[in-house]
């Protein structure tokens, strides 16, 4: 910091000082407040916590095909995998977000469909019945 002018050297100090307040504020957060918050936001923490699944299910799938020994597994202390329609429905509804996103109601809505047809139970969070709603709110809008 010594080739900084005084200025520069205050503004790092500033910055560094915001830095860490953000992060022990972050800290501080409890998991279920950071995704009450996350869900406030609109976003589906449950669909993206069944495509994290999904992911780490493809690798080891491919661990296993490629006859490399897996990690040791250690006792999970969070829900269960879903299952693999669980899983796909909650890529279709990521899908379905981003159909929304760009007025493509009728995507949007094809999409809805097709993920509750294989998991019904997704379909009833507000996450999804918010996503209806805007889907039928643009389609009802004249063109």
């Amino acid at each position: 910091m010594s080739g900084m002018t005084r200025e520069e050297r205050l503004w790092q100090k500033l910055v560094d000082e915001a830095g860490e307040e953000l992060i022990e504020e972050a800290a501080a957060v409890s998991v279920a407040q950071a995704e009450k918050d996350l869900a406030a936001w609109g976003f589906d923490v449950a669909a993206e916590r069944a495509r994290a699944e999904a992911f780490l299910v493809s690798l080891e799938t491919a661990v296993a095909e490629e006859g490399v020994a897996p990690p040791p597994s250690t006792p999970s202390t969070g829900p269960a995998a879903p299952s693999t329609e669980v899983a796909a429905a909650a890529e279709l509804r990521h899908r379905a977000a981003a159909a929304c996103e760009k007025g493509h109601a009728d995507e949007c809505l094809s999409l809805l469909d097709q993920a509750a047809a294989s998991d019904p139970d997704g379909d009833t969070t507000p996450e999804v019945q918010r996503l209806r709603k805007k889907a039928a709110a643009t389609q009802a809008k004249p063109k």
